[in-house]
């Protein structure tokens, strides 16, 4: 069973990042990478993160280390708690992460296990996959 933390989203950092109303914790994307402010699609992705999550309940679901090495919550962030966190439709239509990707707004970026990789590597829509070290 997939361990679930309802948050509010109360402001987009980038593409990949927000923080959570009511703390100091951020959230960052497991399994993508959007561009970085500044680099071409960063508004984009950007956008798109704010449009889906910003002011709204999302639900977190944690895989792996809770935490990367900056303190941020790693998770798959969804816009409604999901019934099945495999099923592949459920994913493309209230996974942020996997929208994302499917979007062509991030690329797949896997760090340590990713339940999703293969899944996400065949949906991204940029089709660049990047390997990087642990965050923990």
């Amino acid at each position: 069973m997939s361990n679930f933390k309802k948050v509010r989203s109360r402001r987009t950092i980038d593409g990949d990042t927000f923080n959570i109303e009511g703390t100091n914790e951020r959230v960052r994307l497991i399994g993508l990478d959007a561009p970085e402010i500044g680099e071409p699609g960063a508004d984009e992705a950007t956008e798109f993160l704010r449009k889906k999550t910003e002011g709204n309940d999302v639900w977190l679901e944690f895989e792996g280390a809770e935490k990367d090495r900056f303190g941020r919550f790693r998770a798959y962030v969804w816009l409604k708690e999901p019934k099945d966190v495999k099923d592949e439709q459920e994913m493309l239509d209230y996974q942020i992460n996997a929208m994302l990707l499917k979007e062509g707004l991030a690329s797949v970026f896997i760090v340590g296990e990713v339940r999703n990789e293969k899944f996400f590597t065949r949906i991204c829509k940029n089709k660049k996959v990047t390997y990087g070290e642990d965050y923990t």
